[in-house]
């Protein structure tokens, strides 16, 4: 029965280190994810800081009354989707000290697992020892009785 519960321990100290594994994978691809989209949103971002420059030159040149108001409208988008690139910053950051949270809390399920089933093995082999020392003074009893 002791070995039972030491190989049951040892199984779910497998089970939780391969969860563990998973979660890192996961947690690895997610952040890559997260960084390529981060450069994606800067390229994006620089090439409209870019387009509002050439706007400003060409309105600093032109006689035209529509260039100001597309100025004036890109501006409004482009402060608005600095807006959204922040919102999407604090939503990863969030995203990513979850997963670092659920990291450590598997990390430390982990250890407790392998400490746990450690342990169980050892009473396992206590238990054991134990059991072969009352066989031999029964049979040694035994024979001193005969």
């Amino acid at each position: 029965q002791a070995q039972q519960k030491a190989a049951q321990a040892e199984k779910e100290a497998a089970e939780k280190a391969k969860a563990a594994e998973l979660f890192d994978g996961l947690n690895s691809s997610r952040s890559q994810e997260a960084k390529k989209k981060e450069e994606q949103l800067g390229l994006r971002e620089e090439q409209r800081a870019q387009i509002l420059k050439q706007m400003e030159q060409k309105s600093s040149t032109s006689t035209s009354e529509d260039v100001p108001k597309a100025q004036a409208f890109f501006q409004m988008f482009f402060q608005q989707q600095q807006e959204e690139r922040k919102a999407v910053e604090v939503q990863d950051k969030r995203q990513a000290s979850a997963r670092e949270q659920v990291n450590e809390s598997l990390q430390q399920r982990k250890l407790d697992a392998k400490k746990a089933a450690e342990e169980a093995d050892a009473i396992a082999k206590r238990i054991e020892e134990l059991a072969k020392q009352a066989r031999a003074a029964a049979d040694e009893a035994k024979r001193q009785a005969a």
